[in-house]
């Protein structure tokens, strides 16, 4: 409360709290934080920082077969940063994998797509009604992105979390099923059950966090979705299965 130099932190009650909207993330609190219950989350670094750090692994890489995984966030929101470290992998050798929810300029991200091996691309839901009530947005530019990239030839998985009440219904199911027959790239899709370990990130942010009487997807109820879908996929060669569970 001393060293803030804007006064955003208060006690109320038992307990010290952060006014989100003044706190200007000046990090001094964490400085002087004897507890240290305060971070400071990530940190700003040029590609060939980024670059550097990656190459320390690059003999398990080749080892393990794997590579980078570029994350968010939204890998695509920086598109230029995004390409010169892509870019740098692939010289490298370095396979690279990025996880979108498809919702960009496909003209400003195009550049990158060169330097990719693998996308995981989010579908929330196909109804785009349904998805502009769920998120806010249509869904109209991400399933236009998702058939631009395939053009590429990138290898593609689709993903949905399954979150039960709002995109669990058989419909939307056979819809995306329906999508990743239609998608050339896409070989398979994979069933991602709701949790709830961001409930405390909402907490420490001060944000009210809406799914908190939303249940976790019984390991009965996801092999059912799996088997729903694997009726148009598997005819044409493709699969789905959720994690923790095994392809059917």
């Amino acid at each position: 409360m001393t060293v803030c130099p804007v006064g955003a932190i208060e006690k109320r009650e038992s307990r010290y709290e952060i006014d989100k909207s003044v706190c200007t993330n000046c990090g001094q609190c964490v400085d002087v934080c004897f507890a240290e219950s305060k971070q400071m989350v990530g940190k700003t670094m040029t590609p060939d920082a980024v670059v550097k750090e990656i190459l320390k692994d690059k003999m398990h890489f080749k080892n393990s077969k794997g590579g980078v995984t570029f994350s968010g966030g939204e890998p695509f929101i920086q598109p230029c940063f995004l390409a010169n470290t892509a870019g740098q992998c692939r010289e490298n050798q370095v396979p690279v994998a990025v996880e979108t929810c498809g919702y960009g300029n496909y003209e400003l991200f195009f550049p990158a797509l060169k330097y990719i091996d693998l996308i995981y691309f989010d579908v929330k839901h196909t109804d785009d009604e349904l998805h502009r009530k769920l998120t806010g947005k249509s869904n109209e530019i991400v399933l236009e992105n998702l058939r631009k990239i395939d053009q590429h030839g990138i290898e593609i998985i689709l993903r949905m979390a399954l979150i039960p009440g709002y995109n669990d219904q058989r419909e939307n199911l056979l819809t995306v099923a329906q999508l990743a027959v239609k998608t050339q790239h896409v070989k398979t899709v994979e069933l991602m059950p709701y949790h709830k370990l961001g409930e405390g990130k909402y907490n420490s942010l001060g944000r009210i966090y809406q799914l908190k009487t939303v249940k976790t997807p019984e390991h009965l109820e996801l092999a059912e979705c799996v088997k729903v879908m694997n009726k148009i996929l598997n005819p044409v060669g493709k699969n789905c299965f959720f994690e923790g569970g095994s392809e059917s």
